[in-house]
C-alpha cells in the first residue's frame, strides 16, 4: 500500500509543475468542456485530492475514492486536474481489485488529458490485468511517451515488457491482428533491456526478463542476467529471484527443506495421507469437482505448457490465506486436518489439491516471495518420467511422502507419464 501511495504522491507533486501555465485546462479536442476556471474551486479540488491521499495512506480506500470523485466532478477546475482526480480514483479501484469500476474513471482521465501519464499508465495496468492485450499494448506505448521522468518511463517500459510476454504466452500473436507479424518476445526483451541499462530496474524487471529469456530458450543469457542481479545486490542467490525478497531472512543453502517435523500439520497429514487421497478420489468423480488452474489465479495459466487447462486442475481449501467455503464443503476431512494452521496466512497462504495431467509441464518460475515454503504431499504418482526441479536439483515424488522446497527458487514440474499426478499442496509462512 505504501508503494502505491508514494507513487500517487509523486505524480500529485508532478501535476502542478507539469501543467504550469495551463490556466484554463482546455483541450483543443474538447473545447465545449472548457469553462471558466475558478481559483476557489481549484483549491477545493486540490484539498479533496490531498485528503483522498491521506485516506489511502490509512487504508481507507472507499473514502479516498469518494474524495477523488468529488474533485473530478467539481465545476470550475481545469481538465488536467479532473484527469488527475479520475486517474487516482482508477488507481484506488484497482487497489481494491475493482478493475471494471476503474475503467470508466481512467478512460475519462485520458479523454480530459490525452498527454497525462498517470491515467494512461494506470489504464494500461488495468487492461493488462483484464488480459486486454491489444489495449495494454496501445496504452503502455503512449504512457512511455507521456512519462514526466526517467523512473516513471522505466516503470511503464518494464510493465510493457511484461504485457508483451504475457500476450505471447496467451497466444495473442496468432489471434490478434494488432500483433500479426510481430516478435513479441523480442520486443519485450528490448523494452526490458532498456530499463536494465538505464539504472532504473527493480526486481520485477529482472523477474520478467528472466521469463522472457527462458521462453526464447536463452538459458545462458538468463544465468548471466541473474548473476548480474546478484552483483547489484538485488538478490542473494541467482537461483532465487522472486519479485519480493525479504533480505532479513537468511539465504537458504539448499532449495529443498527436509525438516518436516518442525511443522506439526505436515506430520498429521502424512499420518492420514490415504484418507486424504480417498477424499481426492471422490472429488475427482464429481462434475466440476476440480477447477482448471487459472480460475483462482489467472497468471498461473501462463505457467502451463498446453493450449487448454484441462490437464492441470486444482481444488482450493485455503486460497490467499483465507478458507474457501467450497473447499470445506467438498473435502471436509482435509479441511478439518488443516484448520487453524497459523502459518497459512494472507496474502500467499494456500492449501489445495493439485492434479497435473499426462504430458503436462509447469514452466520454470519463482514464487512471489522468499517468505513462503511450499510442500507437496504425494497422493498419486504414476510410473514414468514424473518429477520436479528446484534450484537445478531434481527429485521425484513418492506416495505418502512430503517434498518441501523454497518456493522463491526457480522451479518447474513435469509429468511425461500416461496417467495423472496429484499432490496436496501446502504453502505456509517459512518456519
Amino acid at each position: 500500500m505504501m508503494l502505491c501511495l508514494q507513487f500517487l504522491l509523486l505524480v500529485a507533486c508532478a501535476w502542478g509543475s507539469s501543467h504550469a501555465g495551463k490556466t484554463d485546462g482546455c483541450s483543443a479536442a474538447s473545447p465545449k468542456s472548457c469553462g471558466k476556471i475558478s481559483k476557489e474551486a481549484t483549491e477545493k479540488a486540490a484539498g479533496l485530492i490531498k485528503e483522498g491521499l491521506m485516506a489511502a495512506e490509512m487504508g481507507n480506500w472507499d473514502q479516498a475514492i469518494t474524495n477523488f470523485e468529488m474533485a473530478a466532478k467539481m465545476p470550475g477546475v481545469a481538465l488536467q486536474q479532473k484527469a488527475d482526480a479520475d486517474a487516482k480514483s482508477g488507481m484506488a479501484f484497482r487497489k481494491l481489485g475493482r478493475n471494471e469500476d476503474a475503467l470508466p474513471c481512467l478512460k475519462r482521465s485520458i479523454r480530459y488529458d490525452p498527454e497525462g501519464f498517470l491515467g494512461r499508465f494506470t489504464l494500461a495496468n488495468v487492461l493488462a490485468e483484464l488480459k486486454d492485450w491489444d489495449g495494454c499494448d496501445e496504452h503502455y506505448a503512449l504512457a512511455i511517451k507521456a512519462a514526466p521522468s526517467k523512473n516513471l518511463a522505466a516503470a511503464a517500459q518494464s510493465n510493457y515488457g511484461n504485457c508483451l510476454r504475457r500476450a505471447f504466452a496467451a497466444g495473442a500473436g496468432g489471434s490478434s491482428a494488432r500483433f500479426a507479424g510481430r516478435n513479441l518476445l523480442k520486443e519485450a526483451q528490448d523494452h526490458l533491456q532498456q530499463v536494465l541499462t538505464s539504472g532504473q530496474a527493480e526486481r520485477a524487471t529482472v523477474t520478467t526478463m528472466s521469463a522472457v529469456l527462458l521462453a526464447q530458450g536463452k538459458k545462458t543469457a538468463q544465468q548471466k542476467l541473474l548473476a548480474w542481479a546478484v552483483k547489484k545486490g538485488m538478490y542473494q542467490d541467482q537461483r532465487q529471484y522472486p519479485e519480493h525478497l525479504n533480505l532479513h531472512l537468511p539465504a537458504p543453502k539448499h532449495p529443498w527443506w527436509d525438516d518436516h517435523t518442525k511443522l506439526p500439520v505436515l506430520v498429521e497429514l502424512k499420518a492420514r495421507w490415504q484418507d486424504v487421497r480417498r477424499e481426492l478420489d471422490a472429488l475427482m468423480q464429481m462434475k466440476d469437482g476440480l477447477l482448471n488452474v487459472g480460475n483462482r489465479s489467472p497468471n498461473d495459466l501462463e505457467l502451463y505448457n498446453g493450449k487448454t487447462t484441462q490437464t492441470w486442475r486444482e481444488h482450493n481449501i485455503v486460497s490467499g490465506g483465507r478458507n474457501s467455503p467450497r473447499g470445506a464443503h467438498l473435502t471436509p476431512l482435509t479441511a478439518r486436518l488443516v484448520s487453524g494452521e497459523p502459518r497459512v496466512q494472507p496474502p500467499d497462504g494456500q492449501i489445495s489439491f493439485s492434479v497435473l495431467g499426462p504430458k503436462a509441464q509447469v514452466t520454470p518460475h519463482c514464487g512471489r516471495t522468499n517468505e513462503m515454503l511450499t510442500c507437496h504431499l504425494a497422493l498419486h504418482v504414476p510410473p514414468g518420467n514424473v518429477g520436479i526441479s528446484v534450484g537445478g536439483e531434481s527429485r521425484k515424488w513418492e506416495e505418502g511422502e512430503w517434498l518441501c522446497f523454497e518456493d522463491s527458487f526457480q522451479h518447474e514440474a513435469w509429468n511425461d507419464a500416461a496417467d495423472f499426478r496429484s499432490v496436496l499442496l501446502v504453502n505456509v509462512v517459512h518456519p
